[in-house]
């Protein structure tokens, strides 16, 4: 798998498992001597473990040349029935370690440029995190795709606990493997968070309409967070601001929602 930069050594790592074959990787002494040799705990996932390791200060190259021959078999490690629950246990450990570890502007190239302002980073960075949750939930299956999935969903919310797509996300999941106790947890959360935004839409109507535009500024803010990547919550805020007599404010956020559509 060719790969060109950190973000995309990262992102691989969870999109497309343990890609490496450790016999391909060439890594100089000194970075064993900073990071430490393999964990030796583990028995099957050391490698994994030792590259995210290596990423967290390091970066991966890649030579797109056939150079070297691996045989899969109904022997190998990851393949015998009696390491498969090794294997989820272990690499679950190693995946919630590094979805800790690595942010997700490590993920994304550019997204740090990108978000100039504290509001931009919230929406933004939620926003991305939700879309690899979705990612990996869409991709290939693996033993552990679904709970990495999750994970990142959940780091989401860590970043934006406003974000309705993302307790969606999570009921969804949990309505997939029949955890009904957390999906009605999510649905009130979700009712909550709906609730709160419509509160919030009504405050928003009163600001614009007594002129207080700071006051409108902080709302609309807030509202956004909400939700900020569906079309549908830009048109309502174009609506608003129309009735309130702004018809060029509500022409921006039609082109918002035009723009993400």
């Amino acid at each position: 798998i060719p790969f060109k930069n950190k973000e995309e050594n990262i992102f691989l790592f969870f999109f497309a498992g343990c890609f490496l074959c450790a016999p391909t990787v060439m890594i100089k002494k000194t970075v064993f001597d900073e990071i430490g040799y393999f964990n030796e705990n583990y028995k099957i996932v050391m490698d994994l473990d030792m590259w995210f390791r290596v990423l967290k200060k390091y970066s991966f190259g890649c030579v797109e040349k056939p150079l070297y021959q691996y045989r899969q078999h109904p022997e190998n490690l990851t393949a015998l029935e009696e390491n498969k629950k090794t294997t989820v246990y272990e690499s679950m450990e190693v995946y919630s370690w590094a979805m800790n570890e690595f942010e997700i502007d490590e993920m994304v190239h550019g997204l740090k440029e990108k978000c100039q302002t504290p509001f931009e980073k919230i929406c933004e960075y939620s926003h991305r995190s939700l879309v690899i949750a979705h990612t990996l939930s869409q991709g290939t299956k693996t033993c552990f795709s679904d709970a990495i999935s999750l994970g990142f969903a959940q780091k989401s919310l860590q970043i934006n606990n406003n974000f309705i797509p993302a307790y969606q996300f999570i009921c969804q999941f949990f309505e997939k493997t029949e955890e009904l106790s957390k999906v009605k947890q999510y649905q009130e959360i979700i009712k909550k968070k709906n609730e709160e935004l419509n509160a919030l839409k009504k405050e928003l109507k009163i600001a614009l309409n007594t002129r207080k535009n700071n006051k409108a500024e902080e709302i609309k803010s807030s509202i956004c967070t909400f939700s900020p990547y569906t079309p549908s919550l830009y048109k309502e805020l174009a609506d608003l601001y129309l009735e309130s007599g702004l018809p060029e404010e509500s022409k921006n956020f039609l082109l918002i929602a035009e723009s993400i559509s």
